[in-house]
């Protein structure tokens, strides 16, 4: 006789994600972003996870590593307010979403207005004479933390930190 068994191996375990970078909450000049999430399955099996821009599918790996840091880079993204969150399935076909975080892409300047100095007229300048610059400037996100005001002095460019008078 001739008996031959083969094993299905049946997985019904949904496997956990992990969301390693960027934190929830950061602020980043930066449009070029590494997302860095760790999947972890009961299987040993490569597992396919998506991140998902904002509510919307943005990458796909295929080839996601088994309780691997996995970093995925995504470039170009918009200024402003984003979410994002990974989305893995493994071998069994089950599947998990982790947590959303939240980051802002922040590409905008601060507003200036309302520069005035004086003396405003040249006639009342001399080399030892203190000039007055006041100015309103803001920024929607952050704290300004300092204000640095670039003086040509006939020579050549200096620069001159300014400090908060009220604000």
């Amino acid at each position: 006789y001739n008996v031959s068994i083969d094993y299905i191996l049946l997985d019904s375990s949904p496997p956990n994600v992990s969301l390693n970078a960027p934190l929830s909450g950061i602020n980043t000049s930066s449009q070029n972003i590494s997302f860095n999430f760790t999947v972890t399955d009961d299987s040993t099996y490569a597992l396919n996870c998506s991140i998902y821009l904002d509510g919307i599918f943005n990458v796909s790996n295929s080839s996601t590593s088994n309780n691997t840091l996995t970093n995925i880079p995504i470039s170009n993204i918009a200024g402003g307010s984003h979410s994002w969150n990974v989305t893995c399935i493994d071998i069994g076909t089950n599947s998990n979403t982790s947590a959303t975080r939240n980051f802002y892409v922040d590409i905008f300047p601060p507003s200036i207005s309302n520069v005035i100095y004086y003396p405003n007229i040249s006639e009342f300048l001399d080399p030892n004479a203190n000039i007055t610059v006041n100015s309103t400037i803001t920024e929607a996100r952050v704290n300004i933390s300092s204000v640095i005001l670039q003086v040509h002095n006939g020579t050549g460019w200096s620069n001159r930190t300014l400090s908060l008078i009220s604000g």
